[in-house]
Order: C-alpha cells, then structure tokens, then sequence
C-alpha cells in the first residue's frame, strides 16, 4: 500500500464524505446515517482491547444510547496526522 500527498481536495472531499456525515448523525441521532458510513467488514475494538464489536453489534450500541434524545450531544474533531491512498483513508 502506498500513501500520497494528500491534497486539500482530497482531504475536502473525505470530510464530505465522512466526518461531517458522522458529525451530523452523532448530533441529531440518527443511527442510519451513522450506519451508513461504516463499512460492512468493520471491526470495532474497544479502546481497553478487552472487546470487539461487528458493525451490527457496533451500530446496535448506537441505537439503543440514542433511543431517549433528551439531551444535546456534540463531537469535534482534529487530526495531527491523514493518511489515505486511492482506495482508503
């Protein structure tokens, strides 16, 4: 695998396409769309490494957290370090 110099369109276009959809689902709620952007194969290990999670399992989380929307929530993000190449980032 070969990384690139990542262009500000590159970068523009995976914000686009991934963190302002992830932003948008975690704030309003919405499991579909925070399902949407995952992948099929993804799989999540908890950062204490004493878990993993499908994406079923993962997103299925989500929805039952984000059942009672009675509270505000925001997510922000700031990367020291991208990496992608033509077929991931």
């Amino acid at each position: 695998m070969f990384c690139y110099s990542q262009t500000e369109e590159v970068l523009k276009n995976i914000d686009n396409q991934v963190w302002h959809p992830f932003t948008k689902a975690f704030e309003t709620f919405d499991y579909n769309l925070f399902s949407s952007i995952h992948s099929k194969d993804l799989i999540r290990v908890n950062a204490d490494g004493k878990r993993t999670q499908n994406k079923e399992t993962y997103i299925d989380g989500y929805k039952e957290r984000w059942k009672s929307i009675d509270r505000k929530q925001t997510i922000s993000f700031r990367f020291l370090q991208r990496l992608n190449n033509e077929s991931s980032a």
